[in-house]
C-alpha cells in the first residue's frame, strides 16, 4: 500500500510541477509557495474530521516538535529553493534532482537512525546519482538552444537549488518519521507540518 501510495505522489507531483513553474514565472516563486500552503491546510483541515477528530490537538508535544521541524526544513527551507529551481531551469531538471531525495533520506536513515543498507540499495544510489550527474553534465556542456534550462542564466544556480531542495525534502521526511511514529495518523502528521510551514511563511 505505501508502494502504491508513493507511485501515485509521483505521477501527481510530475503535473503539479509544470503548474507550479508556469505560476512561478507568472506571480514569483515566494507566493506560489506561500498559496500552496494556505490552501493545503484549508483542505487538510476538512478532510481530518474524517479520522473522527476535527483537529490534532491531541497530539503530544514532541510530535509537534519534530513535524513542525519537518514542515520548517522540508516546506519552508526545501520547497523555497524547489519553488525558485522550477523558474529558473524549468521542472525537468527540477525533478531530476528532487530524485536524489529518497537516496539523501536512505543515507541519513542509516547515519542517525541505525537503518541497514543492502548492497543492492547502495548501487542503486551509485546509479541514481551517476545518472543525474550525466544528465546535468551533459545538458551544459553540449551547447544546444533548444533546451530552454541549458540555456538559461541561472542554470548553476538552479542546479544548486534543485539539490538544496533535494537536502530539505529528505531531512524533511527523517524528521517526519520520528514524529509519526508509533500509530500517529499521517493526515494528521501533514497537516501538522503545513501548519507549521504556513505560520513561519506568513509571519
Amino acid at each position: 500500500m505505501g508502494e502504491l501510495a508513493a507511485l501515485l505522489t509521483s505521477v501527481l507531483f510530475t503535473g503539479t510541477s509544470v503548474m507550479f513553474t508556469l505560476a512561478g514565472r507568472l506571480v514569483g516563486s515566494t507566493v506560489v509557495n506561500r498559496t500552496r500552503l494556505v490552501l493545503a491546510v484549508f483542505f487538510l483541515a476538512l478532510a481530518h474530521p474524517l479520522l473522527g477528530v476535527p483537529l490534532p490537538w491531541g497530539a503530544e508535544a514532541s510530535r509537534w516538535w519534530w513535524l513542525g521541524m519537518s514542515g520548517f526544513v522540508g516546506l519552508v527551507l526545501g520547497d523555497t529553493f524547489l519553488f525558485q529551481a522550477f523558474v529558473w531551469i524549468g521542472p525537468r531538471l527540477t525533478m531530476l534532482m528532487l530524485s536524489l531525495a529518497p537516496v539523501l533520506a536512505a543515507i541519513l536513515a542509516w547515519l542517525f537512525l541505525g537503518e541497514q543498507l543492502t548492497l543492492w540499495q547502495v548501487v542503486a544510489i551509485g546509479l541514481t546519482v551517476g545518472g543525474t550527474a550525466w544528465v546535468v553534465l551533459e545538458r551544459r556542456g553540449n551547447g544546444d538552444p533548444s533546451e530552454e534550462e541549458a540555456g538559461s542564466p541561472h542554470f548553476g544556480r538552479g542546479i544548486l537549488f534543485g539539490l538544496g531542495a533535494a537536502i530539505g525534502q529528505a531531512v524533511g521526511l527523517i524528521l517526519a518519521k520520528e514524529g509519526l511514529r508509533g500509530d500517529f495518523p499521517a493526515l494528521s502528521g501533514t497537516l501538522i507540518r503545513m501548519t507549521a510551514a504556513m505560520l513561519i511563511l506568513w509571519g
